[in-house]
């Protein structure tokens, strides 16, 4: 059971980051497409969500790489890495970069989305930031413990 869970987290977030890398491929065609159907189209606003979501969907789509990465060692049943104690400092700098375009981005086009998604990937920084220095402390840990074997 609990590597099935494993393996479908690691599927989904692969199904994740290829649908993350087309929908930011098509972000140019499909935000305005997004407007037209929905109606209310904000003028002269649609350019600046546009390259908003693209800036910030680089280092979401890397964040979904990182998840990959560290989902490999888990399955492997090896997850306290350093590979995976980078990863999480790189993903921690990600979501800051996603932070600050999203507080740009609130003085240029605000929405409450804007709000969320800045404060959600705050939080997310912070967390993954200390994830790192946890799970620095248990490679230390473990290289210790492998040392006295």
């Amino acid at each position: 059971m609990h590597n099935r869970l494993n393996l479908f987290t690691y599927g989904f977030l692969i199904v994740l980051f290829i649908i993350g890398i087309g929908a930011w491929v098509s972000m140019p065609w499909l935000v305005p497409a997004l407007f037209r159907a929905f109606g209310d189209v904000p003028e002269g606003n649609v350019t600046v969500i546009i390259v908003s979501l693209m800036i910030a969907g680089v280092p979401a789509i890397l964040i979904l790489f990182e998840l990959i990465r560290i989902m490999k060692t888990v399955i492997r049943d090896d997850c306290f890495v350093t590979a995976n104690v980078n990863s999480l400092r790189r993903m921690a700098i990600y979501a800051s970069l996603i932070t600050a375009i999203m507080l740009v981005r609130i003085f240029l086009y605000n929405t409450i989305g804007v709000v969320l998604v800045a404060v959600v990937f705050f939080t997310a920084g912070l967390f993954c930031g200390v994830l790192a220095s946890v799970f620095e402390r248990a490679v230390a840990y473990k290289l210790d413990d492998d040392m006295t074997i």
